[in-house]
């Protein structure tokens, strides 16, 4: 559903709904999200099907794709392919802010429902 929110109290990452698959007829998953300043994702992570790219409004991510560290910062995107391993954090002092997509969409939605409403004594990302 477009505007709602997924707050991961593990991470404290925050995600808001931009674009579903419904409303894309299933192509792109798209949302607005933050990475607090200090936190990471929960783990590294491969989505075997779906291209993530995501474009850094304000703050500087740091992400490890196959073994490969970049750093990306206002202006710039990260494009992770499918099959990639993948891991992400901010070791900075202000929060990340980005546009976070997912081609196709298939059940992005779904899963950040599932994964940010986990305990905080679970652990990662599935």
């Amino acid at each position: 559903m477009i505007g709602k929110v997924f707050d991961n109290p593990r991470t404290g990452e925050r995600l808001t709904v931009l674009l579903t698959g419904a409303e894309t007829e299933g192509q792109l998953f798209r949302a607005d999200y933050v990475l607090p300043a200090g936190s990471a994702i929960g783990a590294e992570h491969v989505h075997p099907k779906q291209e993530q790219r995501v474009e850094i409004l304000s703050g500087v991510m740091h992400c490890q794709i196959n073994g490969e560290e970049h750093i990306v910062g206002p202006g710039e995107m990260l494009v992770i392919p499918a099959g990639a391993r993948h891991f992400a954090w901010n070791p900075g002092a202000e929060a990340v802010h980005a546009i976070d997509e997912y081609r196709p969409a298939l059940t992005m939605e779904r899963y950040f429902e599932k994964v940010f409403s986990l305990p905080p004594s679970a652990s990662g990302h599935a």
